[in-house]
């Protein structure tokens, strides 16, 4: 794709698509090596923290690393049950549903109302496509991602999406 390539098209956002798109990028980041890392240190800081209060009974490490791992949970669990929520909110009013995607060789363009993001495809690490919606992740564990929904993408618009996300 060259340079003044760019190709637009007008997208509609969906209360229940922007919930699932939320939804599945907070399980599927922990299919990255990141997230698998994550989910392997899980056990073995329990086993720590079970072994050390095994041998020494109640000590600072057992508290700490317990308060640690209990609010982490607490933490990954607000943001599977709050965030696809919170983001589904802002798109229930009919106004606020109609976006705006350019795709050209540098990056990506998306307006949403009077709000506009524009992202280098080279920020991107990770592109999960689904049948109802497009995920662009900028980091694994972290809460940075862009969805698009298919609902209203030309056919151009999809395949220079694709065409510029094979490099990622």
């Amino acid at each position: 794709m060259t340079e003044e390539q760019t190709s637009t098209c007008a997208v509609t956002y969906s209360p229940d698509v922007v919930k699932r798109a939320v939804g599945t990028y907070l399980w599927r980041r922990f299919v990255t090596p990141w997230g698998l890392f994550y989910l392997v240190s899980f056990p073995l800081l329990i086993g720590a923290i079970f072994w050390t209060y095994y041998l020494l009974g109640p000590n600072w490490f057992v508290g700490a690393f317990g308060a640690i791992l209990v609010m982490n949970v607490m933490i990954q669990s607000a943001y599977y049950f709050v965030l696809p929520k919170a983001y589904s909110k802002g798109f229930t009013e009919p106004g606020n549903r109609n976006g705006e995607i350019e795709v050209s060789a540098d990056g990506i363009r998306v307006a949403i109302n009077r709000n506009a993001s524009f992202r280098k495809w080279t920020s991107f690490k990770y592109v999960w496509i689904y049948k109802d919606f497009i995920i662009l992740a900028l980091s694994a564990m972290s809460v940075r991602f862009m969805f698009l929904p298919r609902d209203g993408m030309t056919d151009e618009v999809y395949e220079k999406l694709l065409e510029a996300t094979r490099e990622i």
